[in-house]
């Protein structure tokens, strides 16, 4: 299965994604890329590209579907898959060393899925398909959750 998305997280939920990140193998660095409409103010978004760092974890997150329309240049969802926060709860857990606890709930992964846009498109064209430019300076991120 391939698990390339491009995930687009608004605050605060990116504290989330970022948290799960860092728990997962190779997953750091993951929502380090912020965004905002006009790209000179603070960060509103953080995005991640590329695989997912466990194999088969795609099949767990949500994934929508555009289209754009070649007339008006308008954005139509297609098709939005939900994802399953228990299973990414679950598989994350599994990698945890004995006795460490997970760091967030299943509802905060649930709420992080239903605020992210999770597509198979280039950043560029997520990002301008939701009306958001590279953060220019920036800010001291948030970190994990703690």
């Amino acid at each position: 299965m391939h698990d390339q998305r491009c995930i687009i997280i608004p605050c605060p939920h990116d504290t989330v994604g970022r948290t799960l990140a860092n728990l997962m193998p190779n997953g750091k660095g993951m929502f380090g890329t912020g965004l905002s409409p006009d790209g000179s103010e603070l960060a509103t978004h953080y995005v991640s590209e590329g695989m997912l760092p466990l194999p088969g974890m795609a099949s767990y997150f949500p994934l929508q579907h555009w289209q754009q329309d070649d007339e008006t240049g308008d954005w139509t969802l297609q098709e939005s898959i939900p994802g399953d926060a228990q299973q990414v709860y679950d598989r994350i857990s599994a990698h945890l060393d004995e006795g460490e606890a997970m760091p967030c709930t299943v509802a905060d992964i649930e709420a992080m899925f239903v605020a992210a846009d999770v597509t198979k498109q280039p950043v560029a064209v997520a990002m301008r398909r939701l009306g958001l430019k590279l953060v220019q300076q920036q800010e001291e991120e948030s970190g994990p959750i703690t």
